[in-house]
């Protein structure tokens, strides 16, 4: 195989073809990218996830990495007060169609249907006939 050929070969595959969809399954992030977005170290991301204060991820292996989509992590963002600019606030608000809280509120994301808590009259156990 010549030169030539080698690297004709090589730029087929470098090269993404323009009608190509790169990722048909949204935004994910790891946390390098999580730390880029919101302005804060790479450490204090996965610190932040293995105290368990993160959202469970929406992909459990990219590349070998947990994953979030963005629309997730900016909810969670929004609503645990890190949103360190004023860009972030105009995305949450435009991607969710509200304000961020003052504090965490602990609010039910658009499109997700949260089952209430059993009323108090109701035993947490059913009796046994």
């Amino acid at each position: 195989m010549t030169a030539s050929k080698i690297k004709r070969t090589y730029r087929e595959f470098d090269e993404p073809k323009p009608d190509t969809e790169v990722c048909p399954c949204g935004d994910p992030v790891g946390a390098l990218e999580i730390s880029q977005r919101l302005g804060v170290q790479d450490r204090s991301v996965h610190m932040i996830a293995r105290r368990g204060q993160m959202p469970k991820p929406d992909y459990e292996s990219i590349n070998g990495s947990r994953a979030w989509e963005w629309s997730t992590i900016l909810w969670w963002a929004g609503e645990t007060d890190r949103l360190r600019t004023k860009k972030l606030v105009k995305d949450y608000t435009t991607k969710f169609g509200m304000e961020p809280p003052d504090k965490s509120a602990n609010r039910t994301p658009p499109g997700v249907i949260r089952h209430g808590d059993p009323t108090p009259d109701t035993p947490a156990v059913p009796s046994r006939p």
